[in-house]
């Protein structure tokens, strides 16, 4: 998990402590052909929840279990940006990891922060690495 993902991930549990809000974290299984979230392959979703359980001990000090909020993970299939503004639809806050790129990364190879604050349809929180 990147630096930026890490520190989103503690904004997004600290801010569920202090408002009583979920977590979801949502990992997506890049196919272009799967724009809609499909299900990712079951190898994928076991690894990621170990992966996400992991950094969330190493992030917070506190195993999955033990995380004063309910942190749900959610891994699917598709592109990144699109999968993430399908599940933050109806959610309170979609919370971005900013890996803050040169502008000719982003227009070269495309930014999923980019995309997603250009497309959402509600608030974003984009948290520096």
């Amino acid at each position: 998990m990147s630096v930026t993902c890490r520190a989103a991930l503690r904004w997004a549990v600290d801010e569920a402590v202090a408002t009583g809000d979920r977590v979801e974290v949502v990992a997506v299984q890049y196919r272009p052909m799967h724009p809609d979230g499909g299900r990712a392959d079951p190898g994928v979703v076991d690894a990621t929840r170990r992966l996400v359980a992991t950094e969330l001990d190493d992030v917070l000090g506190n195993p999955l279990d033990e995380v004063p909020v309910t942190v749900d993970v959610v891994t699917l299939r598709g592109t990144p940006s699109d999968v993430l503004l399908a599940r933050s639809v109806g959610r309170r806050t979609l919370v971005l990891g900013d890996a803050q790129r040169p502008a000719v990364a982003d227009a070269l190879l495309g930014s999923v922060a980019a995309s997603c604050l250009r497309h959402a349809v509600g608030p974003i929180v984009l948290v520096p690495g």
